[in-house]
């Protein structure tokens, strides 16, 4: 599933209706082989190409040669998330060029699901591992790009087209293994009311370029070889039947709810993987996944299939447009497949629907210029046939737009419906100019498609369905099947049409923003997903207990149907997902609908202009941390950033790998992110973002201290954070490196400093050891300061005080540290707490600097910045006052200030 490229070489607990299933390619080793200087035979690997005074003696390729790849993913109702992990080595190539000084760049592509949320990106570089964010897509190439030119460990990935990915990697050492993590989450596709259908893409396919565009997508060859394993297991809660016709799966039943498959195909990367899931019980009546962000809003997904005593059959006949692709790359079996897919076609169509043929590549053909003919005539039916049975891929290019063009401004006929069919393996450039084009002109029109093909382009395929108001399917393997299940799929569907549709979907008590903005047709039978994002928080709203769907009939008469929700919360009962998972595909339809010209902003007359697009793109990609196409991750690895130890297999403090965190020091405000809660004495357990100063927050041992201050408070701020787990099923710690964290067995230090194994002090005063330690970025930046200095959030004492590691350095002796950064940090914020107790008032209106840091500390840490410039002499001449200050300020508050502390 991933494809070469070269560049240039420089110095649940969740109640499962449906399935909950793990998915995992596991690549066998690859055999190292030398480095081919060609791009028609390459090896599996990376390749990089020297940019510099190369010798003559040398090849200008260095081929980093792949070692494994590794797909696990998680499905459950209607969900995938799908972690790609692939493995590269540096020293394997002596037969190519390396030089001695420098550092090898390299990037590859790979094909994903059009449908995906890129969600997170890491690299690992021998032991440093440096995790990606979100950012406007010509600042994170800028920023990957300086880091190159500095030297710094980079990575970059981004979207070339809404199917494909590039994957860059900067100033790569020799000798090193190197890691690649890319995670993503998708809808399934759906058919019929009861089948869920998981799709990996495998391959890249050669794409034609329409002789108006210039810039051509590289034939780039797979990756990986047919050293490769696929393995499957399905958890359910419903009987599942697992079928591909696109591999042999060999099935075994492990317990009731358990299964495993093993693709047992000798070439496993021929062609797409295609799993289908079909459920033996799904409920009819709609369905409401309800997650809920730890900073209080809502994403829901809707699952419904629509009552088939709703669907009415239009009284108007059916004209069919067979739109038929028989340019160069359809030659071979596919030609052959599209041949008996119209064969089949032409034995279902109904007395008195009409007819035409169009051939299409570099220029297109009707079969009757004249126009559509009746299925009854004879001598028409017959010369369709005698057309199909002599149908070859020798039309040339793929000019798919022509003949969708030259259907669509044609007048439609009285009493007849229009319907398209088309037939391709999508493999065009111009997705979106096409796409665009159907949606801008449909009309009354339908556009239904089949792929055809190992590889067919669902971006285009699924685009032209959603724009056309009609649905894709596919011939899923080589069998006739395949082919006649697929068809009869399309035919009933299309034969089925109604005109009844969506006109709202409510909520008893909350708004929200549906994805996609506008409703998808209905079709009898087929199941329909919807998503939708609120605003409402935790303090202030609660999940609707109702929904109204409104239906328009084909009288055009309104009918609202009432439904109590059955729903599911992800984010506190799964154990399956990480956070945000529908929150994170509702960003993606959005953004697809930005893409597609079906937003809400496309509502109006005018047009967005291609900034305000632009725009809405980059504010949602980043808001939400997803790739799209104007969106990219980029990680670099920063000088002065720390180790941080990664999850160990025997529990202990050492041997494991480093996580890149931004090292402490003034400029790093930040503290909690978003996904923390406290316990509140008045309003319970809240998102840290719902905390408001004065309210009494539990500090642990059974204890409250109210809230003075946020030294730090930025709803909009991207941050990296440091997640500290510890029991199963409780939510982790996500603190910034430099802050504090209390523990049994180390006192207080930053989370910088943890290790798996370290105990943490939890607010009902038990111990919890660290089981692992990972990166994650957030939106958002929350540190609030108590009276007492501390406070317990997701369960873990910790402090939002940052610790210098320059003065406590400084104040050791020996190893030992006689000034704790806390009690230090605590001390000269006794001016703030003093000036807050004898004015609350004026400390609930606190301003803050552009950074979003509290003007109190603003000050403070400009003085320390200083301080810590002056060097470590400076520092050891003002340990005495700097002490004796800190006291002072200490017996100041116990004296004048035990009236106003809690």
């Amino acid at each position: 599933p991933v494809h070469s490229h070269k560049v240039s070489y420089k110095k649940s607990n969740m109640k499962e209706t449906f399935l909950s299933l793990f998915f995992a390619l596991l690549s066998a080793s690859v055999q190292s082989l030398p480095c081919i200087v060609s791009d028609q035979a390459l090896d599996p690997g990376i390749l990089v190409d020297f940019d510099g005074d190369v010798p003559e003696t040398s090849t200008p390729i260095v081929c980093l040669p792949m070692r494994s790849a590794d797909i696990k993913g998680s499905i459950v109702d209607g969900v995938v998330e799908v972690t790609l992990t692939q493995e590269f080595e540096t020293y394997v190539c002596p037969t190519c060029f390396w030089p001695d000084f420098g550092q090898a760049n390299g990037s590859y592509q790979l094909p994903l699901d059009e449908k995906a949320a890129v969600t997170a990106f890491r690299a690992e570089l021998g032991d440093r591992i440096i995790d990606g964010i979100v950012k406007d897509k010509e600042e994170a190439e800028q920023e990957y790009n300086d880091a190159i030119e500095a030297g710094k460990p980079a990575g970059l990935a981004e979207q070339t087209r809404p199917d494909i990915f590039k994957i860059s990697i900067g100033n790569m050492p020799q000798n090193i293994v190197v890691r690649v993590i890319l995670k993503y989450v998708a809808p399934l596709e759906v058919f019929d009311s009861d089948t869920y259908r998981f799709v990996l893409p495998t391959n890249i396919a050669p794409r034609y370029h329409p002789r108006d565009e210039d810039e051509p997508i590289p034939n780039l060859q797979p990756l990986l070889n047919d050293a490769v394993k696929i393995g499957l297991g399905v958890v359910s809660s419903a009987d599942i039947e697992m079928n591909s016709l696109t591999h042999a799966l060999a099935i075994q039943q492990v317990t009731d709810n358990v299964k495993i498959a093993k693709v047992i195909d000798t070439d496993p990367l021929k062609r797409d993987v295609v799993i289908d899931m079909k459920a033996s019980s799904l409920p009819s009546e709609p369905e409401i996944f309800i997650e809920k962000s730890p900073n209080g809003t809502y994403a829901m997904m809707m699952s419904w299939v629509p009552p088939s005593d709703l669907f009415v059959a239009t009284d108007s006949k059916k004209e069919f447009i067979f739109i038929l692709d028989r340019s160069g790359s359809m030659d071979g079996s596919k030609i052959f497949q599209l041949k008996s897919a119209m064969r089949t076609i032409m034995e279902s169509l109904p007395e008195g629907s009409l007819f035409n043929i169009v051939g299409f590549g570099s220029n297109y053909q009707f079969l009757f210029v004249e126009g559509s003919q009746s299925v009854s005539n004879d001598t028409a039916y017959n010369d369709a046939i005698s057309y199909i049975d002599s149908l070859t891929a020798n039309f040339g290019g793929t000019e798919i737009l022509s003949p969708i063009e030259a259907v669509l401004t044609s007048p439609t006929l009285p009493f007849y419906q229009r319907i398209l069919f088309l037939m391709t393996d999508g493999q065009v450039s111009n997705e979106d100019q096409v796409i665009n084009f159907v949606g801008d002109n449909l009309g009354s029109s339908r556009v239904f498609t089949l792929g055809i093909g190992p590889s067919a382009a669902r971006t285009l395929l699924n685009g032209l369905a959603r724009n056309g108001d009609g649905t894709s399917d596919y011939v899923n393997g080589d069998s006739d099947v395949a082919i006649v299940e697929a068809v009869d799929r399309q035919i009933a569907t299309a034969l089925g049409i109604s005109s009844l549709s969506i006109d709202s979907v409510a909520f008893d008590n909350i708004t929200t923003t549906q994805a996609p903005h506008k409703t998808p047709s209905l079709f009898s039978g087929r199941r329909l997903l919807l998503y939708f994002l609120t605003d409402v928080h935790s303090d202030g709203g609660e999940p609707p207990n109702e929904v109204t769907i409104t239906v328009v009939d084909t009288n055009n008469e309104t009918d609202d149907l009432l439904y109590d929700i059955s729903y599911m919360d992800f984010v506190q009962t799964s154990s399956v997902f990480e956070f945000d998972v529908i929150h994170k595909i509702a960003a993606r339809e959005m953004i697809r609908d930005l893409e597609e010209g079906r937003s809400s902003l496309h509502d109006d007359e005018n047009e967005p202009s291609e900034a305000e697009l632009k725009e809405k793109i980059t504010t949602i990609g980043v808001n939400y941390q997803i790739i799209s196409s104007e969106t990219s991750f980029v990680a670099v690895d920063n000088e002065g950033w720390t180790a941080v130890t990664r999850e160990s297999d025997d529990g202990g403090h050492g041997g494991g790998q480093s996580v890149s965190s931004p090292g402490p020091g003034v400029g790093f405000g930040v503290c909690f992110s978003p996904m923390n809660t406290v316990v509140t004495r008045d309003r319970g357990t809240i998102s840290i973002e719902n905390v408001k100063i004065g309210d009494e927050v539990d500090i642990g041992y059974g204890q409250f201290s109210s809230v003075y201050s946020f030294g730090h408070y930025d709803k909009n701020q991207l941050s990296s954070y440091i997640q500290l787990h510890t029991r199963p099923g409780n939510a982790p710690l996500e603190i910034s490196s430099d802050h504090l964290v209390y523990t049994y067995n180390r006192g207080v230090i930053t989370a910088s400093d943890i290790t798996v194994g370290d105990q943490l002090i939890l607010r009902n005063n038990e111990k919890a050891p660290v089981t692992k330690i990972s990166m994650v970025n957030r939106v958002g930046a929350y540190a609030p300061f108590t009276m007492s200095g501390s406070v317990a959030v997701s369960d873990v004492l910790a402090s939002c005080y940052i610790a210098f590691p320059e003065f406590s350095e400084v104040f050791k002796v020996g190893t030992r540290n006689f000034i704790s950064p806390h009690w230090l940090a605590h001390a000269f914020q006794v001016p703030h707490r003093f000036f807050c107790s004898v004015n609350a008032m004026a400390c609930t209106r606190e301003e803050y600097t552009a950074a979003g840091i509290s003007n109190w500390v603003y000050g403070p840490l400009l003085v320390t910045n200083w301080l810590i410039s002056q060097g470590d002499i400076i520092l050891r001449i003002l340990f005495v006052p700097v002490t004796l200050a800190a006291t002072m300020l200490y017996l100041f508050e116990i004296i004048f200030m035990s009236s106003f502390m809690q």
